[in-house]
């Protein structure tokens, strides 16, 4: 069994974001984890609403994953200037200033000032928490790229075929030496206050029906 996905049958933005999801809905072993797709923070530390393509919330912590496609990717630091796609398609090329992973860093920070805000610190502290950050390219295998300069343990692409250690290789990473990890009620407070406040769940099927919205709203 997989992970836990909300929306469960949303309207993607690219192919790799649903081959990305449904990587995480299908892979074996995850039961204990929950996903949400395309999440926006009302409250961005730059921008004024910043887009989350994924957030996994299980008991090794909250992760950001920000998910691109194509078998293109190129990092210029001196510009800097990150480009990804299908260069021969003009309408399937693309480029930003920010790569990926500082994309994914500055929705994890926007993330945790947005936990400190929300939770009962009495009750749940979010310096608890893991919160860590990644990229993922469900197209391409870029991890002997002579132009990435970012760690491969915060990088998800062909090379990887078990998520699960992925995942625990990312914790690590982020953890920081800490090794707590989060309880089934800590994993749900921190999902509905996701859920609840000044966070919103955007994307949805409208075929879907109510069992999607009432799986977004709460538990």
């Amino acid at each position: 069994m997989g992970m836990q996905m909300s929306p469960m049958n949303p309207t993607f933005e690219s192919k790799a974001e649903e081959i990305f999801f449904r990587t995480l809905k299908d892979f074996n072993g995850l039961n204990d984890w929950h996903a949400m797709y395309d999440v926006r923070i009302q409250k961005h530390k730059d921008k004024r609403i910043g887009q989350s393509d994924f957030i996994l919330i299980g008991p090794l912590g909250v992760f950001i994953i920000e998910v691109k496609g194509g078998s293109h990717h190129e990092w210029d630091p001196n510009k800097p200037l990150y480009s990804w796609g299908n260069p021969d398609h003009p309408n399937e090329y693309m480029t930003s200033k920010e790569s990926p992973l500082e994309q994914a860093a500055g929705n994890a920070q926007s993330l945790l000032n947005f936990l400190y805000e929300n939770l009962n610190k009495d009750i749940f502290h979010p310096g608890k928490i893991n919160i860590g950050h990644a990229a993922a390219f469900p197209e391409a295998q870029i991890k002997e790229s002579s132009d990435l300069e970012w760690d491969p343990k915060q990088v998800y692409d062909l090379s990887n075929d078990n998520f699960a250690i992925f995942l625990k290789k990312l914790s690590e990473f982020s953890s920081g030496g800490r090794n707590q990890k989060l309880s089934p009620k800590e994993i749900s407070i921190i999902k509905v206050a996701i859920r609840q406040k000044k966070i919103s769940v955007k994307k949805l099927n409208s075929n879907a029906g109510n069992d999607d919205l009432l799986n977004i709203e709460g538990d």
